[in-house]
């Protein structure tokens, strides 16, 4: 089985604004905060393509910022997360079709951007059963992938503000 799901307002404001002191502490950033990886450093070519660098943060799993997105999961939807990223999509930085190579459950994808202009590219999309749809990031707004989804994000426009979501696998 697999399904693409959505929650709005995912996590309590709390933890949200926390999540947002995070990750613009980390824009603000230091370079050592970013473990960084570029993604034009460490995804395969076929995932990179032409699409400018997103800067991705790993977040320790024994961080107090983990402890309290775990907690959140298993509250809401019962899932105990492996591992959570904060991804910095940069203009003109996009991700192509592809399906995950996850040997785990799935994957969730919770936006941070206080607004967001669909005009700005960023947008997901993803194919079930032969019929592509899209969603616009919206503040808190949570997308839960279950099972092995193709799916891509479309390309920032080259005056969009950063997109900042956070990447959780379980």
């Amino acid at each position: 089985m697999k399904y693409i799901k959505q929650h709005k307002n995912f996590f309590d404001s709390d933890v949200f604004c926390e999540l947002i002191n995070y990750s613009s502490s980390l824009w603000h950033f230091n370079e050592d905060k970013f473990n960084i990886f570029g993604t034009n450093h460490v995804w395969p070519e076929n995932i990179v393509m032409d699409s400018n660098t997103i800067l991705i943060h790993k977040i320790q799993t024994d961080a107090e910022i983990f402890r309290k997105i775990s907690g959140q999961l298993q509250k809401k939807i019962n899932i105990v997360p492996v591992s959570s990223l904060i991804y910095f999509f940069t203009p003109g930085s996009h991700i192509p079709w592809h399906s995950d190579n996850i040997k785990l459950q799935g994957a969730i994808s919770v936006y941070l951007n206080d607004t967001w202009d669909k005009n700005n590219g960023g947008l997901f999309h993803y194919d079930i059963e032969g019929e592509i749809k899209t969603i616009v990031p919206e503040k808190n707004l949570a997308i839960q992938q279950f099972g092995i989804v193709p799916h891509s994000v479309s390309c920032l426009t080259r005056n969009s503000q950063v997109r900042v979501s956070l990447q959780i696998w379980y």
